[in-house]
């Protein structure tokens, strides 16, 4: 009976987490060290305009103008860069949505290390309309 309420425990936590991954409003993109797309949530749809089995599989710099998600070069760049200057800090950059138009955004990486590797989560704020307000 224990180990059934622990296990009904742990799928309820699991269900809150789900939930709340999927309303936060930022953009979550997790990748394999290399920058290949494994899962995003909702907000990244709407950031970007691309659904999800659309975009898994595909490089991150599909996201990024001027990066070549087929050069190995870039891919190779793109991600040393990103490691440099997100990582664990915010930046402001352009990334571009699915239909080319360019979005200015704040991102920040964290490494994580999953049962299935080390990945990167990628979090990502849309900034064109920024509100400022003092409290």
């Amino acid at each position: 009976m224990a180990e059934t309420d622990e296990l009904e425990r742990r799928i309820k936590h699991a269900q809150d987490l789900i939930e709340i991954i999927s309303k936060m409003p930022v953009a979550l993109i997790l990748t394999t060290q290399g920058g290949f797309i494994e899962r995003i949530n909702p907000r990244t749809e709407t950031l970007f305009g691309y659904r999800a089995e659309e975009i898994v599989g595909r490089h991150l710099a599909c996201f990024f103008l001027g990066w070549s998600e087929k050069s190995a070069n870039d891919t190779t760049n793109l991600m040393a860069n990103l490691k440099q200057h997100c990582l664990e800090s915010p930046c402001d950059t352009k990334m571009q949505k699915r239909d080319g138009t360019e979005i200015s955004v704040e991102i920040i990486s964290s490494e994580l290390v999953t049962s299935d590797g080390d990945r990167v989560l990628f979090c990502v704020l849309g900034t064109s309309n920024r509100q400022v307000f003092g409290i």
